[in-house]
């Protein structure tokens, strides 16, 4: 039985000569792994490169077998994002992310088309937004069930553990008065206007490593990021 399926691919690993692995996040039916045989007219590599956004057709041979796609074509093609080397050091990012965090095997549509939704924006406007890493970061945890709770108030900290503001600040693990006014605004903004809130370098690297804590906190099995080292080189240009 032949099912066809919107896709985004989080990760491609080689797995002969002329197939590979491809771990996809669909629509329909969640987090999926398929083989597929490289073509040169069809399935071909570029269509399976970070968080491309393809159409797929699939068959299954067997019960023990993994699933195969028999056809794939991008539903959307990235304009600015492969040219742009910001850009595509945020794609990066964004593909550890989401592998490592998105682990659903059904379908969950409000979280693809979030995902769907915030790159093509990323790839459609015309500046590069050096906020738009962090302002994803921090959607996503809505998805996962720890979005920042509670109420701001001037000279509140963040309690990275609790996942809430907090007047106080006798927990160890906390956000800074800086950086908790700083995700405060983050929560306040929006797809478009968060590229105004004002930061340095050290606050954009300081609230990433700390945003990577609070996920490690509240997700099993998530660790460190090896594309932040990379997005810190980009940063600090």
């Amino acid at each position: 039985m032949n099912l066809k399926t919107q896709a985004i691919v989080l990760k491609t690993t080689k797995y002969t000569d002329k197939s590979l692995i491809i771990k996809l996040f669909t629509k329909d039916f969640g987090l999926r792994s398929y083989i597929v045989s490289i073509g040169k007219k069809s399935n071909t590599k570029a269509s399976f490169q970070a968080l491309n956004m393809i159409e797929i057709e699939t068959y299954q041979k067997g019960n023990n077998q993994m699933p195969r796609i028999k056809n794939s074509k991008n539903y959307y093609h990235f304009k600015t994002i492969q040219t742009n080397i910001y850009k595509t050091s945020v794609i990066q990012f964004l593909q550890e992310l989401l592998h490592s965090t998105v682990k659903e095997e059904s379908a969950n549509v409000d979280l693809y088309e979030f995902i769907e939704v915030h790159l093509q924006y990323f790839d459609e406007s015309i500046d590069f937004n050096s906020n738009f890493h962090l302002y994803f970061i921090i959607e996503l945890t809505k998805y996962f069930g720890f979005y920042p709770q509670g109420i701001y108030i001037k000279g509140a900290i963040f309690n990275i553990e609790e996942g809430h503001f907090e007047r106080t600040n006798k927990a160890s693990n906390i956000m800074n008065n800086r950086l908790s006014e700083i995700l405060y605004l983050f929560t306040k903004s929006n797809i478009e206007n968060n590229r105004e809130i004002k930061l340095n370098v050290q606050d954009r690297r300081s609230l990433l490593n700390d945003l990577i804590a609070f996920y490690q906190f509240h997700l099993d099995g998530f660790k460190d990021l090896k594309s932040i080292d990379v997005l810190e080189s980009i940063f600090s240009d």
